[in-house]
């Protein structure tokens, strides 16, 4: 199941195998329980993409990729959202540094931009989940 950390490349879980199978390596997070804080109303996956499309939401990926879609380089220059093609929207858990936080609900946009010199890149968009009530 996906846990988002502070990055988008953080990883539920890291495996680091030997070519003869052997675990060098092994880093997860595991919790015996989960507690209900409160119970909150959350947005419609229609909800999200209008606000995305309306350039709400955190830019907090950008990457150049090649033609087989691995990076080349992390691209720090902003993307105009309006230019980028939402191809995978997935709702997910914000897994805090320190798991007494709440754990929150977001929507992650994943997706496709071209950048000013006309290269192909990898965007990601994350998007607060809980409807705001006013």
């Amino acid at each position: 199941l996906p846990i988002v950390g502070n990055h988008p490349t953080t990883p539920y879980s890291i495996v680091r195998v030997k070519k003869n199978s052997e675990v060098v390596y092994l880093f997860s997070r595991f919790f015996d329980k989960f507690s209900e804080e409160n119970a909150y109303a959350l947005k419609t996956t229609k909800e999200a993409i209008k606000e995305v499309e309306a350039g709400k939401g955190k830019i907090v990926l950008t990457q150049i990729v090649d033609q087989k879609g691995q990076p080349t380089e992390t691209y720090n220059n902003p993307i105009n959202t309006e230019s980028a093609k939402i191809e995978k929207v997935s709702l997910a858990y914000f897994l805090p540094n320190d798991i007494k936080d709440t754990v929150q609900p977001l929507f992650i946009f994943e997706g496709t931009f071209q950048s000013a010199k006309g290269e192909n890149g990898k965007v990601v968009i994350y998007l607060p989940a809980i409807k705001q009530t006013k």
